[in-house]
């Protein structure tokens, strides 16, 4: 890795290499759009899950370079969790005025929203944090803080290598 990219991490936050277990991803989510997302999907794929809010500044800074990855990888397999945690009943709401007042409508396919069991899953302790899943489920990589284009590609690039192929 060359020194800008590892300095782009250290400037947007604090990367955690952590190989482990895989985590185990049941059941489904609501989708901000299209309905229940089953997470019985996510098999053999690279995922991205951001944990993000409306009124968190630097998600709302991060999320214009997730989406410029995210129209890249896409196509090569990699699937983007975006886990709202806005607060209450109205988040649906909360977020949708958020995509029309922010530069960031590319968002909305993303969105999903978590169920207490997703969430156990997961170790949350600030916003934004991203993780990076390689394609047996493992934590390739934990963003705390914010994660740059540069970083996240390079990231997505190793785990994309775990990837078994159809036969």
């Amino acid at each position: 890795m060359s020194v800008a990219k590892g300095m782009a991490g250290l400037v947007l936050g604090f990367a955690l290499g952590c190989k482990s277990s895989p985590v185990a991803l049941h059941g489904k989510l609501d989708r901000h759009v299209g309905g229940p997302f089953a997470l019985a999907t996510l098999q053999n794929k690279v995922v991205v899950v951001n944990f993000w809010a409306t009124w968190c500044g630097p998600c709302k800074r991060e999320i214009p370079d997730i989406l410029a990855v995210m129209k890249d990888y896409e196509a090569k397999g990699v699937v983007l969790l975006a886990v709202d945690q806005d607060d209450g009943e109205q988040n649906h709401e909360v977020v949708e005025e958020f995509l029309l007042t922010h530069p960031v409508a590319g968002l909305k396919p993303y969105i999903v929203y978590p169920d207490e069991t997703f969430m156990k899953t997961f170790e949350v302790t600030g916003l934004p944090t991203t993780y990076v899943l390689d394609a047996q489920g493992k934590t390739l990589a934990k963003f705390l803080g914010g994660v740059s284009a540069p970083v996240l590609r390079s990231n997505l690039d190793a785990a994309l290598k775990s990837v078994k192929p159809k036969v």
